[in-house]
């Protein structure tokens, strides 16, 4: 739960990136559930903790995998860097 920002469905911010991850561009596979590795996640685009906010604008769909291995780095400091 985030203290602010749009009240985001997960299953509709899926549905609107077509299930594609934002970090890897890969499909991800929607009968998988978390804890695995390649389940679904919300990803904030620019990290909350570097001043992105809970909102549609600012959040995709990711694999868990490449949301945790992203951390709070930045989509243009990740450039060459292979996100399994």
């Amino acid at each position: 739960m985030y203290a602010q920002g749009d009240d985001i469905d997960h299953l509709t911010l899926f549905e609107l990136h077509g299930w594609i991850c934002g970090v890897c561009k890969e499909q991800i596979n929607r009968k998988v559930r978390f804890p695995h590795n390649m389940a679904a996640t919300v990803e904030h685009i620019l990290p909350l903790c570097r001043g992105g906010t809970h909102t549609w604008d600012n959040v995709v769909p990711a694999h868990a995998i490449c949301n945790f291995s992203k951390g709070d780095s930045l989509p243009e400091e990740l450039a060459g860097t292979i996100i399994p």
